[in-house]
């Protein structure tokens, strides 16, 4: 059975491994293992759980991290379209 893991990027507000239980970390690397509730791991812990690298285990975070920030500045550009359209229709009718 094959599992699939997606990072879901890296938060301060989970400061725990979930793996070794260490406290205290500066910030976590959330994990989402076959789609079930993110775990958060420390970027060594995740390199060990993955099997690959701190490097890729970052990578991969910072990634995820610029993937929301992305989602974030579309929300705010349609937001902004959006508004814009009503100020234009709303010019035009006058």
């Amino acid at each position: 059975m094959t599992t699939t893991t997606k990072f879901l990027g890296t938060t301060d507000d989970v400061t725990t491994c979930d793996c070794c239980g260490r406290t205290n970390l500066k910030n976590t690397v959330a994990l989402s293992i076959d789609d079930a509730d993110p775990v958060y791991f420390g970027v060594t812990c995740a390199a060990h759980a993955l099997k690959t690298s701190a490097k890729e285990v970052r990578a991969g975070a910072k990634r995820a991290d610029d993937a929301k920030a992305e989602a974030v500045r579309a929300a705010a550009r349609a937001k902004r379209a959006a508004e814009a359209a009503l100020w234009v229709s709303y010019l035009d009718n006058r």
